[in-house]
């Protein structure tokens, strides 16, 4: 079986399997999804009902406290926000010493690397000059080597055409 066969029974098999189900029901799990959902934001003429979420923080006998909790929350968020806004603002000593710090750490990651990248190429160039003395060593008899095979190669050579003759 190839592989559009394969793929053939695949797609016959999705198909026979979407005739055979109901796809215009919803999973149950869905179903109550959508069904809780729909409790906590319940739609009305004029859009998404909100009254569920303002009985949240202001309903019940916790309502009061809740809402307090709230603004609270709010106040505070609007105050660390303004506090940032100020210090970069109208501190910039403050933004350029952290910036002149931050520089620092990188210039000083970037030295360690040029060392070790310095470090690294002195090593290649130990490993080269190490490979160049042996094949410095090696060339003679190398050389050596070739011309005997040559020479005997030549030998064998003249002796077949001297038995041929």
């Amino acid at each position: 079986m190839n592989h559009t066969d394969y793929e053939r029974e695949i797609q016959l098999a999705v198909a026979a399997a979407v005739e055979t189900m109901d796809t215009d029901r919803l999973h149950p799990q869905v179903q109550e999804t959508c069904r809780h959902n729909d409790k906590l934001l319940p739609l009305s003429e004029k859009g998404l009902d909100m009254s569920p979420l303002s009985e949240k923080y202001t309903g019940g006998s916790q309502g009061d406290v809740n809402l307090l909790l709230l603004a609270s929350h709010s106040a505070l968020r609007l105050q660390r926000n303004a506090l940032i806004h100020s210090v970069i603002t109208e501190n910039p000593l403050l933004v350029d010493k952290h910036r002149y710090l931050q520089r620092r750490e990188l210039e000083s990651i970037y030295e360690e690397l040029e060392k070790r990248a310095s470090a690294r190429k002195g090593e290649l160039t130990v490993l080269e000059n190490d490979r160049k003395q042996q094949l410095g060593e090696f060339a003679p008899i190398n050389n050596f080597l070739t011309n005997r095979w040559n020479e005997k190669l030549n030998e064998k050579i003249q002796q077949e055409i001297a038995k041929i003759k």
